[in-house]
């Protein structure tokens, strides 16, 4: 029951950057499976982990640009 509510929550916040093929449906589910498992005794609404994504890319963005800066890394991102 954990997973299919999970499963409804991810294909909400997903549902903007990817189509409706197996692999999206595949990806959906073991996303799902992970934070079933991990989440299971938070009370997390969907925005709580789009923030959450947001606030990581946002770090790791942040990283990535003090490493260049110190000429450890090239930019991975896709422009």
């Amino acid at each position: 029951m954990l997973k299919q509510l999970w499963e409804k929550r991810c294909r909400w916040l997903c549902c903007f950057f990817a189509g409706r093929d197996d692999q999206y449906l595949s990806a959906v589910s073991d996303i799902a499976d992970i934070l079933a498992s991990e989440l299971h005794d938070l009370d997390l609404v969907p925005s709580d982990i789009a923030v959450g994504l947001i606030l990581l890319q946002d770090e790791q963005e942040r990283e990535q640009a003090e490493r260049r800066t110190k000429g450890e890394v090239r930019s991975t991102r896709l422009q």
